[in-house]
């Protein structure tokens, strides 16, 4: 698992059965959103504070030079084919379409930047890659066609919306309130709030094992991961690491052989 530390200029690297970390990851001021290209070799991280992202090198866990995006990146997604990634600039009211290229030979290119409402925040795919679904701090969680290039629809996402992960199929998606201390899950299709589960800590980012059954949830109160049984609607214990600061936390693709 990887987890970005907000306050520092490195990527927590963890030891998911020993829950210790085990390797920190030295990249640009303030990291905040992380994805894992679906190879498992590309980690990009969003450098808040330098208006930038990197590529590093998962087996060698080193850092690339940093790319600017032109504004303060806050979450970064990326295709199921590795072919595109979307930044949400957190302070320009966009999303920043960018061509990775190959890390290390070819440069990324920036693509023509999409309106995503005033303040978009974390960002989610849908399974085809088709729709790409942006959480805003107005309480918004708005639709973008990635085809088209352009927002289509806005559900009301409650009050402080502050993380955001979809289920494996694409239809559900799970919305952080770090205020309200409230995990919420929404149907996509008619965009009704399903449901809430109470958390007892401050929800910074979340993300769904492979499975759909369990969210993890880092707990930015006190440096924990928090599990959450969404059958059982509950969280589970926390399980505290030596991190003081997280905020990001990203699962790498899990890959089956036929």
């Amino acid at each position: 698992m990887y987890i970005a530390e907000r306050f520092g200029k490195s990527i927590a690297v963890l030891d998911t059965r020993s829950q210790r970390i085990i390797a920190n990851i030295g990249v640009g001021h303030q990291p905040r959103g992380i994805a894992v290209s679906p190879d498992d070799r590309t980690i990009w991280v969003a450098n808040y504070a330098d208006k930038t992202i990197q590529a590093i090198d998962s087996r060698t866990l080193r850092a690339g030079a940093p790319i600017a995006v032109g504004g303060k990146p806050r979450d970064i997604a990326i295709t199921a084919d590795g072919s595109r990634l979307y930044v949400s600039l957190r302070d320009t009211g966009l999303v920043q379409p960018v061509t990775p290229g190959s890390p290390g030979v070819t440069v990324p290119t920036l693509l023509q930047p999409i309106e995503a409402g005033p303040l978009p925040s974390m960002l989610a795919l849908s399974p085809k890659g088709d729709r790409l679904y942006v959480i805003d701090y107005d309480g918004s969680l708005r639709v973008i066609d990635t085809i088209a290039g352009r927002m289509v629809e806005s559900f009301p996402a409650g009050a402080t919306p502050f993380a955001l992960a979809l289920s494996p199929d694409g239809r559900t998606a799970y919305v952080a309130a770090l205020a309200a201390h409230m995990l919420t899950q929404i149907d996509l299709t008619t965009g009704r709030r399903l449901s809430n589960i109470s958390l007892d800590g401050a929800p910074s980012d979340i993300a769904l094992t492979p499975d759909g059954r369990t969210l993890l949830a880092v707990d930015e109160s006190d440096g924990a991961i928090v599990p959450v049984d969404l059958k059982a609607g509950a969280a589970g214990r926390d399980a505290a690491i030596d991190a003081t600061t997280l905020l990001s936390v990203v699962l790498p693709p899990v890959h089956r052989t036929p």
